[in-house]
């Protein structure tokens, strides 16, 4: 019957594994590891590359501001519009109400016998 215990050569296994996977500092996964001091730096045509693919994605965006900005001001105006439609409308139903609502005129007036002879 096999011991349950990890083995000598089972946990120096497992400790190699981790400090593998750990590297030499913290960082992300994913991220490149810093160059050497010596090397060389980087040929500048990929800088020039993503220079260019950030001038692109700069002009889309601005582009995509541009439309965006022109659909809010349509639609500012049309709200705009539909607001001064909807003030007018109940400016004129308030003077009707309050031309209707004046006390003393006799219509509809039937407190104190008001237009009501005895």
């Amino acid at each position: 019957m096999q011991d349950a215990r990890p083995s000598a050569r089972g946990k120096w296994a497992a400790s190699l594994i981790v400090l593998a996977t750990m590297g030499t500092g913290p960082r992300a996964f994913g991220q490149q590891p810093p160059p050497p001091p010596d090397s060389p730096p980087p040929a500048a045509t990929p800088a020039a590359s993503r220079e260019a693919q950030l001038e692109e994605r700069l002009r889309k965006l601005e582009a995509m501001n541009q439309r965006i900005l022109q659909q809010y001001e349509a639609m500012e105006k049309k709200h705009s519009e539909r607001y001064d439609k909807l003030s007018q409308d109940f400016q004129a139903l308030q003077q009707r109400v309050a031309g209707q609502a004046v006390p003393g005129n006799g219509e509809g007036d039937t407190s104190a016998g008001g237009g009501i002879d005895r």
